[in-house]
């Protein structure tokens, strides 16, 4: 009896060959598909918008911990809204999400509300800093007019229409908090007094001690000398 021999027919290598081509395409492309996204769910005429950051993936496999966004020139008044579990973070330059965890392939969504302005069409990018732990992802890229999307493009939204720059106002403070200043420095002025009229009476029993023992020892001395010998 002949033994049996596997033959690999052409057809059956042939799916083998576009098996591991689709696999080296999938490992290479979800590098660059991985990334942060922006939408913004509704911009009010006077450009009051609630944005949402969203993603699926962490940091080389590790979960993500901290979502940190620079605040755009053509950006205001962020709020960033609370989400369980995680502490959100506000400041002039950014704001974000951090304490959390969320592991690698699981979609979390952060949303925030803000004051945008800028042309209709204009792009507004929102570079940000994906934590996992020691490892980060820098999401920061902003493509050139016309270049293709670079691997770790920022987050974006695109303005609908046109929509002014809010105008700033300076405010004076009111004069009704001047007495709470008043407070203060009296408060001061008295603490200041007290210390001085301690320092004095301090300095007077220093001089009465002083005298004092003079006055002991001129006595003593007196005595010594004028006393009768036995």
């Amino acid at each position: 009896m002949k033994p049996i021999q596997r033959v690999v027919t052409p057809v059956r290598h042939s799916v083998r060959l576009v098996l591991v081509a689709i696999a080296i395409l999938v490992s290479v492309a979800s590098p660059a598909a991985a990334h942060v996204n922006a939408k913004a769910v509704g911009i009010s005429d006077d450009g009051v918008a609630t944005v949402e950051f969203s993603f699926n993936h962490g940091c080389q496999g590790q979960p993500t911990n901290a979502l940190y966004v620079q605040v755009p020139s053509n950006v205001s008044d962020v709020t960033p809204q609370p989400l369980p579990g995680w502490t959100v973070e506000s400041g002039a330059d950014r704001f974000g999400w951090s304490g959390g965890s969320v592991p690698d392939h699981e979609r979390i969504t952060f949303t925030a509300t803000m004051r945008v302005w800028g042309e209709a069409g204009q792009i507004i990018w929102f570079k940000a800093i994906q934590k996992c732990g020691e490892l980060e992802e820098a999401w920061v890229e902003t493509p050139a007019p016309g270049a293709p999307e670079p691997e770790n493009v920022a987050p974006s939204i695109t303005l609908p229409r046109t929509i002014q720059a809010p105008t700033t106002t300076t405010t004076t403070p009111p004069t009704t908090s001047t007495p709470s200043s008043s407070v203060t420095t009296s408060t001061v002025a008295e603490a200041a007094m007290a210390e001085k009229s301690g320092s004095q009476s301090t300095v007077g029993l220093v001089v009465l001690g002083v005298v004092t023992a003079a006055i002991i020892g001129g006595a003593l001395v007196l005595y010594l000398r004028h006393r009768t010998p036995r």
